[in-house]
């Protein structure tokens, strides 16, 4: 059987599947998902209101 469909389970002590343990994993990888998307949407925002200074009128006509 190829690999990738080889499926293994963590069992507790009495041979039910871990719930705790698979929870766990689910919001630790929600975690850094949203921390991700948190980052991204920083940077997209940050890009979005780039101010930069606008020359003076003197400098645009050169006086």
């Amino acid at each position: 059987m190829p690999q990738e469909y080889d499926i293994t389970l963590r069992l507790t002590t009495t041979g039910q599947v871990d719930t705790a343990y698979y929870e766990a994993k689910a919001i630790e990888l929600r975690n850094e998902e949203i921390a991700r998307v948190t980052k991204a949407m920083l940077q997209w925002v940050k890009g979005m209101f780039k101010f930069e200074r606008i020359p003076h009128q003197g400098a645009l006509f050169g006086h």
